[in-house]
């Protein structure tokens, strides 16, 4: 896993690159706040709601953590994806969180790793 420096690193670099946006943080901040929450939870608090909320989530809060690994990427951070089988991009997603599907598949919780938390709360998210 990356540390929460090289995490931090990766973050300020987007954020002055502009792709930290203001909604991309407010997820960020939602995240950490919460510490675990559902894909549909962190979509419905960026104000999607019904089926789509899911794929919105996936496709917003994954693109979000396959930005950050590019980045860390880039940065020639070495890291294994902690999931590697999962569709799209759950991937990603799992080297900020630790995804737990439910039991129905119908969702994923994602638990907030503690060094991206780190991270975050250095940044100011």
């Amino acid at each position: 896993m990356p540390s929460s420096d090289q995490f931090y690193r990766a973050l300020s670099d987007l954020e002055s690159k502009g792709k930290l946006t203001g909604s991309r943080k407010k997820m960020l901040r939602f995240h950490l706040e919460q510490g675990n929450v559902t894909a549909t939870q962190m979509a419905n608090h960026m104000g999607k709601s019904g089926q789509d909320a899911y794929r919105w989530s996936n496709r917003n809060y994954g693109g979000l953590a396959k930005l950050i690994c590019e980045t860390l990427d880039a940065q020639r951070v070495s890291f294994t994806y902690p999931t590697k089988n999962l569709d799209g991009t759950d991937m990603y997603t799992s080297v900020i969180a630790e995804i737990i599907p439910r039991v129905d598949d119908s969702d994923v919780e994602m638990v907030i790793r503690v060094e991206f938390s780190e991270a975050l709360r250095k940044l100011g998210a």
